[in-house]
């Protein structure tokens, strides 16, 4: 009976150490699931894709004086082809730093990813119809130009996620900008894009 009882303490005493132990372990596995970030975490965590380059440079500084009334659109196609490149698959981020600048920059990036939270993309391209210079600032820092731009967006399609045509999205099909055209860094770039009076053109 004596034997007996020393047996039940003895099991008794090893399940509160095996309880004991169980309970260490188990705050040890805790701690370490806290430290480790799960898989949508560490997705989210992870670095953006790299902006890919414009696929369309932007102009070289002009020799000579750009006079009003003159053509400015060797100046003005960079930063449009950019936008027609970054709208084509707003997934894959653009450098638009690269033809834009200041206010047209965060322009130009707000639009895209305005089109990408919507899901849309476009097909087809928006032409260059005409840019001519209205003034010069050259002896301002930087050197700069105000243009006006003409933009044909007829044969431009904006899909939705389910690639069916967005209606109205690009109406009216042409339409006149006026930006500001900046020589920075040895190259031009858009540095403002406002409407003017007449929206079309």
């Amino acid at each position: 009976m004596k034997r007996a009882r020393i047996l039940w303490i003895t099991a008794g005493a090893s399940a509160v150490v095996a309880l004991i132990v169980g309970v260490l372990i188990a705050a040890a596995l805790q701690r370490e699931d806290a430290t480790m970030p799960d898989a949508a975490e560490a997705s989210t965590s992870s670095a953006s894709p790299s902006p890919v380059p414009v696929a369309t440079l932007p102009a070289a500084a002009v020799e000579g004086d750009v006079e009003p009334g003159s053509d400015a659109s060797s100046i003005v196609v960079a930063p449009v082809a950019a936008l027609n490149q970054a709208l084509t698959d707003p997934t894959v981020p653009v450098d638009l730093s690269m033809v834009a600048d200041g206010v047209a920059l965060a322009d130009f990036r707000d639009e895209v990813e305005q089109t990408a939270m919507e899901g849309w993309r476009i097909e087809g391209e928006t032409v260059l119809i005409s840019a001519l210079v209205v003034s010069r600032t050259p002896d301002s820092d930087p050197p700069s130009m105000v243009v006006d731009v003409c933009l044909d967006r007829s044969g431009v399609t904006v899909l939705d996620t389910q690639g069916m045509a967005v209606p109205n999205a690009m109406s009216p099909t042409r339409v006149l900008t006026r930006w500001t055209m900046s020589l920075l860094d040895g190259s031009w770039k858009a540095t403002n894009r406002t409407f003017t009076d007449e929206p079309e053109c």
